[in-house]
């Protein structure tokens, strides 16, 4: 494979790195876990780009990140079994999705996210961004607001459901 195929193989590989990195969060629900399969990956392409077919790439790529994904639940979890099972559905999902989308499609969800999260105000948009960018739990943020962490749960859900619809009706309008 000459350095030109090379160069492009990686472009390929980088162009995928939202999706990826994003496909090991929700595999590990660790963002630095995430950030550093997908890095880890790439080092792994770099050694076998001369044997990787360029069509295969994200599924290959896909593959090395699950594989390190569930090396390290086998080694945080006694509950291996368990974990391993919800890998695979997630695993699932994400073939279905990455099967049907194009790169395109992921980055209008993106947008369409981005649109809809500054629709929301106050404390809901507060507790989102606690939540997932800070990582807080349910219990830190409850007590930071003085409700309970069933309340809590019930805002994130029914905030995320919101956040569903709106990004249904955004993507919709596009079409």
């Amino acid at each position: 494979m000459n350095n030109k195929q090379q160069d492009d193989i990686l472009r390929q590989a980088f162009s995928y790195r939202q999706i990826l990195v994003s496909y090991a969060y929700t595999l590990s629900c660790d963002w630095n876990f995430a950030q550093d399969a997908f890095q880890e990956t790439l080092i792994a392409l770099h050694h076998k780009v001369d044997e990787l077919d360029p069509e295969s790439l994200l599924p290959w790529m896909k593959r090395v990140i699950r594989n390190k994904a569930v090396d390290i639940i086998r080694k945080q979890s006694r509950q291996s079994k368990i974990q391993e099972k919800m890998a695979e559905l997630i695993d699932e999902h994400y073939d279905t999705k990455l099967g049907g989308e194009s790169k395109a499609d992921t980055q209008a969800e993106h947008k369409a996210l981005y649109g809809c999260m500054q629709n929301l105000r106050g404390e809901t948009r507060q507790v989102i961004l606690a939540f997932y960018q800070e990582k807080k739990s349910c219990i830190e943020l409850a007590k930071e607001l003085s409700r309970t962490e069933n309340a809590l749960r019930l805002l994130l859900s029914r905030t995320r459901q919101t956040l569903r619809n709106c990004i249904k009706n955004k993507l919709e309008a596009q079409s």
